[in-house]
């Protein structure tokens, strides 16, 4: 039969089944991706009718351990609102599944609940899940000065508690999504969902012979690592993003885990000399606790993700080893995939480190072609939020440049930075103004 053809009974057979089911209260008409085939698209559709067209609903979560008004270079609040917005732009376009986002503050970071609940998030206090004075190991709680953080990071933990949720997300505020992930989460949720499908995200794991269930997602920071010091599995788990089946199993065993204060040494890590699950940066945070607990304690439950589609840094591949004069990648590979080549269209999500800077930033001349155009998307997603905020509140004009120059070559970057970083390098970022007089959610 002809393509068109099929197209057409397809169309009308959408049409038919959707005004069939309209009456119903949690109807949703999602779009279906055109270029995922006649037969992809059927596939779709059955799977949209076999859930009642009810979309499921997930969880997003940051953690914020700190905060200062008077540091106004952070620029926290410009994150968690784009951020959000680039979440909600993205769910949008989900088939299957609705969100709510959640914010875990530590009791030093309180004082910007109200901001934050303003921009839609849901707040919890939450001190430290342990009394890090009553860890029975000296050189553990030393080992939190090695992070970002101190021990407040684990309260990232507070993610395994969101037990309504079937998924939760957690994500750093100097991150964006780019796109659905709805094979992530029906990988994580949905026995049926043929794992196949998920094998190009998948870094190591060989996805028709995985066949238990799967509790964590991540990606690894090889760059905190020089090859060949570590095997892959004791290389840590990169904190800015990670997927997690809530349950009170997994966070009680991680408590147990540290205050025990058995299972880290020293200049070594997480299980001792035989393992040596450590020997980096934030080896004695979650990070390192997450590669030793997946990796050793409750192996075969979790995934690695493919860090050039999930969670990039836009990092180099590989590494010049002096003493053996060799180029080695970082995963260890013989060949390995180059992160700085993946097309802006096969990225999920991107976290925004020192390899690339951050957006506000503004820079306009990265060496790496792939960071300007994450640059650009951050702020397209933060233009897109004034436009919503322009539309709906009469009188609010963006905090953006008049896009202006009689360089060529400025008129491009301000264009596509949409005029946040102001119309001379030496202005700077133009940080996001809110509606004023506004007492309902912003986003």
């Amino acid at each position: 039969m002809k393509r068109w053809l099929w197209d057409c009974l397809f169309f009308l057979a959408v049409v038919g089944l959707s005004l069939w089911n309209v009456h119903l209260a949690t109807f949703h008409a999602p779009a279906i991706p055109y270029n995922t085939g006649l037969s992809g698209r059927l596939m779709e559709f059955s799977r949209m009718l076999g859930s009642g067209h009810k979309k499921k609903t997930i969880a997003y979560a940051v953690s914020i351990t700190s905060y200062d008004p008077k540091n106004k270079e952070a620029h926290l609040l410009d994150r968690a609102a784009v951020l959000h917005q680039s979440i909600k732009l993205a769910m949008q376009q989900s088939t299957r599944y609705h969100f709510h986002l959640y914010c875990f503050l530590h009791p030093d970071a309180k004082s910007i609940a109200p901001q934050m609940e303003h921009l839609g998030y849901r707040v919890q206090i939450r001190e430290t899940p342990f009394n890090i004075t009553e860890v029975p190991n000296g050189n553990f709680v030393a080992a939190q000065k090695n992070g970002c953080c101190l021990e407040k990071e684990y309260i990232k933990l507070y993610s395994w508690l969101l037990d309504d949720y079937s998924v939760v997300i957690h994500m750093d505020l100097d991150t964006l999504v780019l796109r659905p992930m709805d094979d992530l989460f029906d990988l994580m949720t949905d026995p049926s969902y043929d794992r196949k499908r998920f094998q190009n995200a998948s870094m190591w794991t060989d996805m028709e012979k995985f066949e238990g269930p799967v509790d964590f997602l991540f990606t690894r920071d090889y760059n905190m690592v020089d090859p060949p010091r570590k095997k892959p599995h004791q290389i840590g788990v990169q904190g800015g993003f990670f997927a997690v089946r809530p349950n009170v199993y997994d966070f009680q065993k991680y408590i147990d885990t540290i205050v025990s204060g058995e299972h880290w040494f020293e200049g070594i890590g997480w299980g001792g000399p035989k393992l040596r699950f450590g020997g980096y940066y934030g080896a004695a945070t979650i990070q390192g606790l997450a590669s030793y607990y997946y990796g050793h304690l409750e192996r075969n439950r979790s995934i690695e993700l493919n860090r050039c589609h999930y969670n990039t840094m836009v990092d180099e591949p590989t590494h010049f080893n002096k003493r053996l004069n060799l180029t080695l990648c970082r995963t260890t590979e013989d060949s390995c995939q180059d992160c700085r080549m993946t097309p802006v269209e096969d990225i999920y999500t991107v976290h925004f480190t020192a390899v690339c800077g951050k957006p506000e930033w503004c820079e306009i001349d990265h060496k790496l072609d792939l960071c300007m155009k994450l640059f650009y998307k951050w702020h397209e997603v933060r233009w897109s939020l004034e436009q919503e905020w322009a539309n709906k509140h009469p009188g609010y004009k963006p905090n953006a440049a008049n896009i202006s120059s009689s360089a060529k070559y400025w008129n491009k970057i301000l264009g596509n930075m949409k005029g946040h970083c102001g119309d001379t390098k030496r202005k700077g970022y133009r940080p996001l103004l809110w509606p004023i007089n506004v007492t309902e959610r912003l986003l």
